[in-house]
């Protein structure tokens, strides 16, 4: 959303950067929602790219994305603009766990990121194996993820990279995150992981 600087101040932001919401910017995102015009999309590094895969193949339902959400008005603002968007999703729905958001605040040309985490760091492997999302395991050719599934499921990252290798599928990884290879455990699991991943 567009913002003036002293919304910036209000929060503590500054501008061209992208931060972790901390306690003090929580009320950010209601804020928005209440006192501007947010453009609502399907976001997160992972589901953007399952966006334009989707608009790239032009056949509604073609692509498939799984994670986690609250029970929330974010939650459903995210299945609609995902549906609008054409992607096939299976969304772990999370009971007292906000959907993860991130505020995008505009100020002229530049713009300032927050991220709030939230239900997308609570996905886990007994969602995986979960039938619906086995099911499009099954049916998928290929699998893309980001490395930042690492830092809280390595088993899902693992789960699904062995069915991509033991079915001739293709797997491919974004490690764009350096924490990934700055932190000793995200660092182990991205090696146990490495010899399966098709494309990085």
């Amino acid at each position: 959303a567009d913002v003036d600087q002293a919304f910036l101040d209000k929060y503590g932001v500054k501008l061209n950067n992208a931060i972790m919401a901390e306690e003090k910017h929580m009320p950010v995102f209601e804020d928005l929602a209440n006192n501007h015009k947010p453009l609502y999309i399907a976001g997160g590094a992972t589901q953007n790219s399952a966006r334009v895969a989707q608009w790239q193949v032009n056949e509604p339902g073609a692509v498939m994305y799984t994670g986690a959400i609250g029970k929330d008005k974010f939650g459903e603002t995210l299945k609609k603009a995902a549906a609008d968007d054409g992607l096939t999703t299976i969304y772990n729905e999370l009971d007292g766990t906000p959907t993860g958001t991130c505020a995008v605040l505009v100020n002229s040309s530049e713009r300032s990121l927050i991220a709030n985490l939230a239900a997308a760091e609570k996905y886990t492997i007994a969602w995986t194996k979960s039938d619906a999302v086995q099911s499009a395991i099954a049916s998928a050719g290929m699998f893309y993820m980001a490395g930042f599934v690492l830092t809280h499921s390595a088993d899902t990252v693992m789960h699904i990279a062995q069915h991509a290798h033991d079915n001739n599928k293709t797997m491919i990884m974004n490690t764009s995150a350096p924490f990934l290879f700055e932190v000793p455990p995200f660092f182990a699991a991205f090696k146990e992981v490495w010899e399966y991943l098709d494309v990085v």
